[in-house]
C-alpha cells in the first residue's frame, strides 16, 4: 500500500467522525487579555461553545461519535 493510498483512507477515517458537542472555557491569568477575548463569547458561531471567564475556570469537553459501519464505510471505500 503506497502512502499516499494510506494517508486518504486515513483522512477519510477521520472524516467519518462527528463531534457532537464541544466547550471550552478558557482564563489566561491576564485580565486584559481575557477582556480582549471576552467578545468572543457572543459571536454567534461560538455561542454556547466558548466561554471566556475571569475566576480561573478551564476546560475542555468534546464529544465524538462514529460507528463500525462508518469506519469501515470510510476504510474500504474507492
Amino acid at each position: 500500500m503506497s502512502l499516499r493510498l494510506l494517508l486518504t483512507k486515513m483522512k477519510r477515517v477521520l472524516r467519518s467522525f462527528t463531534v457532537e458537542k464541544w466547550q471550552l472555557a478558557i482564563d489566561t491569568g491576564d485580565a486584559t487579555l481575557n477582556a480582549r477575548l471576552y467578545p468572543l463569547n457572543w459571536i454567534p458561531v461560538l455561542q454556547g461553545h466558548l466561554f471566556v471567564n475571569f475566576n480561573g475556570d478551564q476546560h475542555f469537553q468534546c464529544r465524538v461519535r462514529n460507528t463500525g459501519w462508518r469506519l469501515l464505510w470510510a476504510w474500504f471505500r474507492r
